[in-house]
């Protein structure tokens, strides 16, 4: 079971005091240190949770254990506390602001685990581990505080109401012993540990004694005195004892600047745990940010896909445009621009001049003004004497570079499964589902053992490097995929403006030698520089 969110509250430079009930009678000590904001103050440490009414209370003492500052706790346990009291300074300074704690059992004195504990400075420290071994053995104490670390109102009463309706439970988490100390355990002091004398036998037990003076009322006053009774030193060792309780119930003496100090200590605190609470909100906004880079991932994977249908449907219709062109040209089909004529019943330039070369050459072939073979014999004459193509050789040149500009486009244009391994190279690098809640996982697991501020820099630079790296890769795989198909169009469009330009330019006969005139089946047109 997972322990609740607490809010914590440190009171440091406390002074503690109660009334021993071993030793003296009614003689009353305290607990403290001269010296405040520095390692060896004594701290009470209040951990509570009023939505699930876990608490908990320990009091800090540090000692020097073979050189090494070592804190001594006294665990409070909540079922032990029968009554929580809490009085302000009410306004002026006469009154310390303190906790009375009843108990209905003694708390306990937490101390590392082993035989012995080698103090230091066995006078300090022994007097120190003296007064805990006496508080773990009492059942009301007072924990004095300064002005300036008065508890809130809003702590204090659902705390003292959870005590007093006995509904505080123990947090067990801060009730664990074996990983305190450095992992090396602890113990619990108890009986003789604590130097608890051993009880007085009963009076059964003993049995009847003889009384050893007479009884007052037997010895009958022989006669009566006017003189005053002496005090006896008994009465006067009382007055004293009440005198020396008065002094130390008084003000605690506390020195010059510890207020200042305690209160700079204050505001450190809670601006570390204000830096904390930020902490928790940016990874929770990190979190957000994930959200929505995965839904961009996923909207670029539905663009993606949609980009390969694109690309597959034009592939599609390049095979199928192409195809239709080469049927087209083997069969013989005609072209639209002959359909459009036939529609209409027009004629084209071309056609018209070949119907007026074919009428004349009928009509010199009819009248025998001419032979054929001079005809052709002449024709190839003037075929190589100009350089020229023939209208087959001009059709199977453009057959072949219509072939060869479907292949160059066939060549340029991506299939799918380039498309989508190209898409893999260039995302892979972007971070999936997985890595993404594994990297959060690992930060919110490491930020437990690192400063607020190491922190805040890991988290900032991480989050700058995740917003870098995926915002760089998205945009180069958007240029990437807009060049290629800027680059395939491109050269579609230039591949079909220079087969157009080319036939447009073959096929003009407007400055068509008159001997053309004079052929039936063979036409002669003059070679162009862009050949």
């Amino acid at each position: 079971m997972a322990e609740p969110s607490t809010s914590s509250v440190e009171c440091q430079n406390i002074l503690v005091d109660w009334v021993g009930i071993h030793g003296s009678d009614d003689e009353t000590r305290h607990l403290c240190h001269g010296k405040p904001a520095t390692s060896r103050e004594v701290k009470l440490e209040i951990y509570f949770d009023p939505v699930s009414s876990f608490g908990f209370f320990k009091l800090r003492a540090p000692v020097d254990v073979e050189g090494e500052i070592m804190p001594l706790f006294l665990h409070i346990k909540p079922d032990r506390i029968t009554s929580l009291i809490y009085t302000g300074s009410k306004g002026t300074t006469n009154t310390m602001p303190h906790l009375r704690f009843t108990l209905g059992k003694p708390a306990e004195l937490i101390v590392p685990f082993g035989d012995s504990l080698p103090l230091k400075r066995p006078k300090l420290d022994g007097s120190t581990l003296t007064s805990l071994k006496q508080l773990a053995q009492e059942t009301t104490l007072c924990v004095y505080m300064a002005h300036d670390q008065m508890l809130s109102e809003t702590l204090l009463q659902p705390l003292c109401a959870a005590v007093t309706d006995r509904s505080l439970k123990p947090l067990k988490l801060y009730s664990e012993l074996s990983g305190l100390y450095r992992g090396r355990g602890a113990k619990v002091l108890q009986g003789a540990e604590l130097g608890v004398p051993p009880a007085l036998p009963s009076y059964d037990e003993v049995g009847g004694l003889a009384i050893p003076y007479p009884s007052k009322q037997s010895a009958a006053p022989t006669s009566a005195s006017t003189k005053r009774p002496r005090l006896s030193s008994s009465d006067s060792y009382g007055n004293e004892s009440e005198d020396i309780r008065a002094d130390c119930w008084k003000k605690p003496v506390i020195e010059p600047g510890a207020y200042e100090q305690n209160q700079l200590a204050c505001e450190e605190f809670s601006r570390l745990r204000d830096e904390l609470l930020q902490m928790k909100t940016k990874v929770k906004q990190m979190e957000e940010e994930s959200q929505m880079m995965k839904l961009e991932l996923k909207k670029m994977d539905e663009g993606s896909q949609q980009m390969k249908a694109e690309m597959a449907l034009i592939k599609t219709t390049t095979v199928e445009t192409d195809s239709q062109a080469t049927s087209e040209t083997s069969t013989g089909k005609p072209t639209l621009s002959q359909r459009m004529r036939t529609r209409l019943d027009v004629y084209s330039k071309v056609e018209v001049e070949d119907r007026v070369h074919e009428g004349t050459l009928d009509t010199i072939v009819g009248e025998e003004l001419c032979r054929q073979a001079e005809i052709d014999a002449r024709f190839d004459d003037l075929e190589d004497r100009h350089d020229s193509y023939t209208k087959s050789e001009i059709d199977r040149k453009l057959e072949e570079v219509e072939q060869n500009l479907a292949r160059e486009l066939q060549e340029s244009l991506c299939n799918v499964d380039d498309v989508e391994e190209i898409l893999y190279h260039k995302l892979k690098t972007v971070y999936t589902k997985d890595e993404t809640d594994n990297r959060l996982y690992d930060l919110e697991k490491s930020y437990k053992d690192t400063s607020s501020i190491e922190i805040e820099e890991w988290m900032v630079e991480t989050k700058g490097d995740l917003e870098k790296d995926l915002r760089s890769e998205i945009k180069d795989a958007k240029v990437d995929l807009q060049g290629w198909m800027q680059t395939a169009v491109r050269l579609r469009m230039k591949s079909v403006k220079r087969a157009l330009k080319l036939r447009m330019g073959k096929r003009s006969l407007s400055k068509m030698p008159p001997w053309r005139k004079f052929s039936r089946s063979r036409v002669v047109v003059k070679s162009t520089g862009s050949d």
